[in-house]
């Protein structure tokens, strides 16, 4: 995602449409986004979530989640266009693009990997107050 919000900033800060091979670049950047996050942010919230917190507690936590997820895309939808109008559609891109590179590096240092480990060692690493990176 990170990949291809940037060009799209890029493009987009020259001031007006982007042509020639610049817009198919914006076609190519936008598929990459799409993709990327039809394969990671959009089905890791869920899936992740189902997976770190412990049995008693998953199906409340599993609704917070998903309401802070709708919360944030709906913040997300609300902001764009007034960010894109005060300071320019590109520049825009910009600052999701930075948001995004936080994420990648907080998704980095505190998210588990939790490939090939059962729900009960997942729940036992958590309940030995051990860091996500030790899961590992």
């Amino acid at each position: 995602m990170v990949a291809a919000v940037f060009p799209m900033g890029l493009l987009l800060s020259t001031g007006g449409q982007p042509v020639g091979p610049g817009k198919w670049l914006m076609v190519v950047s936008t598929s990459l986004f799409i993709s990327a996050f039809a394969l990671g942010l959009g089905a890791v919230a869920g899936l992740m979530a189902s997976e770190i917190y412990p049995q008693k507690v998953r199906g409340p936590a599993m609704g917070l989640v998903m309401l802070s997820n709708w919360l944030f895309q709906i913040i997300g939808g609300f902001t764009f266009l007034p960010m894109a109008q005060a300071i320019g559609i590109g520049q825009a891109f910009f600052v999701y693009g930075v948001i995004s590179v936080g994420g990648v590096v907080f998704g980095f240092l505190y998210l588990p990997e939790t490939r090939g480990k059962t729900l009960e060692e997942i729940e036992a690493h958590w309940e030995k107050g051990l860091p996500p990176w030790k899961l590992r």
